[in-house]
């Protein structure tokens, strides 16, 4: 099931549950389009690659899913996303 969940600093974010995910994948054609979509929205020099910067908001993001607070919140937070430099 697919639902839009408010999330910290009142943005909101898709939630999907393993069913929709195992839907997905299994959906070769779909699942490739996903890819390519997801990967094209983040390769913001169109080099092809992702690069460190650009996976940055990326990591944010998934950390802010965990519950992380958010980065320069806190010393503890800040060495977890700087882990990923």
């Amino acid at each position: 099931m697919v639902r839009d969940e408010e999330i910290t600093g009142g943005e909101v974010a898709m939630v999907v549950d393993g069913s929709d995910i195992k839907r997905l994948v299994d959906d070769e054609e779909e699942f490739s389009k996903f890819v390519e979509e997801k990967f094209t929205g983040l390769d913001c020099d169109r080099d092809g690659k992702l690069s460190v910067k650009e996976l940055q908001p990326v990591v944010e993001d998934i950390g802010v899913a965990l519950g992380l607070p958010a980065k320069g919140a806190s010393p503890e937070s800040d060495h977890i996303y700087s882990e990923v430099n």
